[in-house]
This record gives C-alpha cells, sequence and structure tokens, in this order.
C-alpha cells in the first residue's frame, strides 16, 4: 500500500515540476545580438568613358567612391591608383595616369608616376585621369585595367578593387580625326544633371593646310554662385572634361554653349566650333 502511494504522490508533482520550468524559461531574458566587431570599408570604381582608342590623346576619369565601416562615405581618404595590361604581349605602353586636371605625364619620362594617389572628396569620391599611350604598332584591341586601394599601412589587408577599359587599335582604318572642326560628346544624352562630369573630344587633328593640329581652346559657357553667367576656359587639351555646377532652378533647363577653338601648326590657321548643352535643375 505504501508503494502504491508514494508512486502516486510522485506521478501527482511531475506536472508541477514542468510546470515550474515552463515558468522559469518563459522568464528567461533572451541575450542582444552579437555581431563582428567591425566591418571592410568598401571600394567601388568606374571609368567614364571606358573605351578608348590608343591615339596618345583620349583619356577617361577613373572614379573610386570609397566608405567607411559605418557605410558613410569616407572623406579625405588617400587612394593608389595603379594600371596593369591583359592579353597585352610584348605591348610596353599601356598609356599614363595622372592627376585630374594635370596634363598627360611623359611615357617613360621623368615625370612619369608608377601610381597616382587622389584624395577623396566629401562624397567619398577620388578621381584621377587615365591617358591612352600613343601605338600605330597596336595590331589588337586589349584591356587595360586600373587598380584602386585605400592608402593605409598593411598591404595585405589593403581592399583592392578594379575597372577595365578597353583600348582599341590606333591603325584601324577608322582612326578617330579629321581636318573638320567639331565635338564629340559622351555620353549622349538629350539632358545633363547639374554637376554631371560631361567629356568632350576634338574630332580635328590636322588642319585644311596638312598640318597637325598644335593648340586645342576651350571656352565654356558658366554660372556663378549669384547666377550671373560668365565664361570659362578649359585647358588646352583635345580631351576636356567639364562640369555645370550650379544656377539653374529647380524644374528648369538651361542651355550652354561649348566652343572649341583650333590651331594648325605651321600655318597657324585657327577654326572654330561649338555644341550646345542643355542642363536640367534638381528633380527636373
Amino acid at each position: 500500500m505504501w508503494n502504491r502511494l508514494k508512486w502516486a504522490l510522485v506521478l501527482a508533482l511531475i506536472p508541477a515540476a514542468l510546470g515550474q520550468a515552463g515558468c522559469n524559461l518563459d522568464e528567461t531574458n533572451r541575450p542582444d545580438l552579437a555581431g563582428p566587431s567591425e566591418l571592410a570599408a568598401s571600394l567601388g570604381m568606374s571609368a567614364n568613358p571606358d573605351q578608348l582608342t590608343a591615339n596618345g590623346s583620349s583619356s577617361s576619369v577613373i572614379e573610386a567612391t570609397l566608405r567607411g565601416p559605418d557605410g558613410n562615405p569616407a572623406a579625405n581618404a588617400p587612394v593608389v591608383f595603379d594600371l596593369l595590361a591583359r592579353g597585352a604581349i610584348n605591348f610596353s605602353d599601356i598609356g599614363v595616369l595622372s592627376k585630374l586636371n594635370e596634363s598627360r605625364p611623359v611615357p617613360g619620362g621623368p615625370n612619369r608616376p608608377e601610381t597616382v594617389t587622389g584624395t577623396t572628396n566629401g562624397n567619398g569620391v577620388a578621381r584621377v585621369r587615365y591617358w591612352s599611350p600613343f601605338r600605330i604598332d597596336q595590331e589588337n584591341d586589349i584591356v587595360v585595367t586600373v587598380t584602386g586601394r585605400p592608402e593605409g599601412n598593411d598591404f595585405r589587408d589593403a581592399v583592392f578593387r578594379e575597372v577595365d577599359i578597353f583600348l582599341r587599335a590606333a591603325n584601324r582604318p577608322n582612326f578617330p580625326g579629321g581636318v573638320a572642326c567639331s565635338i564629340l560628346v559622351e555620353p549622349v544624352q538629350t539632358f545633363y544633371d547639374v554637376g554631371q562630369l560631361i567629356f568632350f573630344t576634338a574630332t580635328q587633328i590636322s588642319g585644311a593646310g596638312g598640318f597637325p593640329i598644335a593648340r586645342y581652346e576651350w571656352t565654356f559657357d558658366s554660372t556663378d554662385a549669384d547666377g550671373d553667367a560668365n565664361t570659362e576656359t578649359g585647358p588646352a587639351e583635345r580631351n576636356v572634361a567639364y562640369a555645370f555646377e550650379s544656377g539653374i532652378l529647380a524644374g528648369a533647363t538651361r542651355t550652354y554653349v561649348v566652343q572649341l577653338t583650333t590651331t594648325e601648326s605651321q600655318t597657324g590657321t585657327q577654326a572654330t566650333c561649338t555644341v550646345n548643352i542643355t542642363v536640367a535643375g534638381p528633380n527636373s
């Protein structure tokens, strides 16, 4: 009889014990979520334009966007750019890099940098320029790669990114250039945004006398902070980049005139041509 009573008491206590355990589980606090102690910086790269001809004067703006571990743009950060070629056998000159607004370095010369460092702006963007080589002996198209990495103190942990530029052979029958003054605009758009970098290329490479063009002079309509119109002069290069920064109201558009004046070597003969650029204000 005692054994039966003992087992009945044990069986009666089991549900109570389980219920108490369940209550304890309900009251248990969940630990806070935990993750990595830090995240790597992110780096994105682009080339505009990403196709060039090996004519020695075409160029592309290389842009690197750097964000910190918090995902926000990293300002005032140095980014190191370098060059390498893929599929280029016995091809020594693959072009050069320079600061964005500097003239083209001499390939192999004393001012030809092995690498170029650009500093990010407030939006985390650093820009440099890639100049195509002048290679009349280049028979095949190649791909030139521009590498970028944030400058730091440990090369092993550096964040590397790459962007490719398709480099056309210069000795093809459709080699760009002629005797008429005209302007090539890239990218081709009906409207351009305020602050957008626009690329202008002079297609004229020789004058009416048959001599090469010695100088390219650019002028740009512009608008200052007070909304007053003025004219700016661009660098004396065959390829230039320009952005119309301000002075356009939201929802409005404004058409600017870009003018090119070329000067032929030997004769000094000049030619002038223009192109209209329509810029749209914010949110238009």
